[in-house]
């Protein structure tokens, strides 16, 4: 069988185009593909993520009423799938605040005393940085700081 022009991986960037920058910003990986012969494949890469992220919303077009700014987010959940495509089970790493501000319960978590927490069901435990950025990232969740 000849070889199909499709057949071969390779790297790719996705730029978004966004008029303001929101409070919670959700980026979904898309982990599956099809394979040739119809079925559903599950894509288990390590795909690296930032516990910073520097969001620059600015127009390309001169005529735009939004002007250009930069926004700094950090990371705050990244949310992990086991198993196939057809099913499996959602678990979530949770970075809390060590010094959350009971003022206010909105307020993000910018402070540098960060812990990580890994909820699956009814089970939660702490963890180190280590095991979120080891994660099969399927949703990751920044907060504005």
């Amino acid at each position: 069988m000849e070889e199909m022009p499709c057949s071969s991986s390779s790297r790719a960037t996705k730029q978004l185009i966004i008029s303001q920058c929101p409070k919670i910003l959700c980026i979904h990986l898309l982990r599956a593909s099809v394979s040739l012969d119809g079925e559903p494949i599950k894509h288990q890469d390590l795909i690296t993520c930032h516990f910073l992220a520097n969001v620059d919303v600015s127009s390309s077009s001169s005529s735009s009423p939004h002007p250009s700014m930069s926004k700094l987010y950090g990371l705050s959940a990244v949310v992990e799938h086991y198993g196939k495509c057809g099913g499996g089970h959602y678990a979530v790493y949770r970075r809390v605040a060590s010094n959350p501000d009971p003022d206010d319960p909105g307020k993000p978590l910018a402070g540098l005393g960060r812990r990580w927490f890994y909820i699956s069901d009814g089970n939660v435990s702490e963890v180190p940085e280590e095991d979120v950025l080891c994660a099969e990232a399927t949703l990751l969740f920044y907060e504005r700081l």
